[in-house]
């Protein structure tokens, strides 16, 4: 299962139609804690795999407490778009 995330609407939108379960809009008004609580609870735990795309630091912090788990191993892939595409 994916869970993506985003600030836009418009790109949830398309992750729906590419085969996405479920998507989370990101809230700016909610700290890193609060928006890991709010992916987890959807997602019905904490998953195997997060994977940071953005590069910003708080969806960062927001992965590392999406994926900490003290029952469980889980892994985090940071691969920041902005990093391997910038001119």
């Amino acid at each position: 299962m994916s869970l993506p995330s985003d600030i836009s609407e418009e790109r949830l939108a398309v992750a729906k139609k590419m085969g996405a379960n479920h998507t989370v809009k990101v809230d700016a008004k909610l700290d890193t804690r609060a928006m890991a609580n709010k992916i987890v609870e959807v997602l019905g735990g904490h998953p195997d795999v997060t994977v940071e795309c953005s590069g910003a630091e708080s969806s960062l912090q927001t992965g590392i407490y999406v994926g900490f788990d003290l029952d469980k191993s889980s892994s985090l892939v940071y691969a920041p778009y902005r990093y391997y595409y910038q001119k």
